[in-house]
């Protein structure tokens, strides 16, 4: 379970980066996409590609492609402010 504190956009929050540059690797079409480290070998490169390929339809690529998961397992929640008014 998430903290709501841990949602809050006042607190700073550590991110995890890539430790090298990546570069974006097309798995099927433009909107389904990884990126891979630049320090594979070329060989590593295409043999990761192919498998990540023949697997697309494994990953999750949209809410709609996770039907039945349990909120206990993953919840998005907005963090809000109650005595902001909203503003378009």
């Amino acid at each position: 379970m998430v903290a709501v504190t841990e949602l809050d956009p006042r607190i700073e929050e550590v991110k995890v980066e890539p430790e090298e540059e990546t570069q974006y690797v097309p798995l099927r079409g433009k909107d389904k996409t990884t990126r891979m480290g630049v320090s594979l070998s070329r060989e590593d490169t295409k043999q990761l590609s192919v498998t990540l390929q023949k697997n697309v339809d494994a990953f999750a690529w949209t809410v709609a492609d996770m039907p039945g998961v349990d909120p206990s397992i993953i919840t998005h929640k907005l963090s809000t402010f109650r005595d902001v008014r909203p503003v378009a």
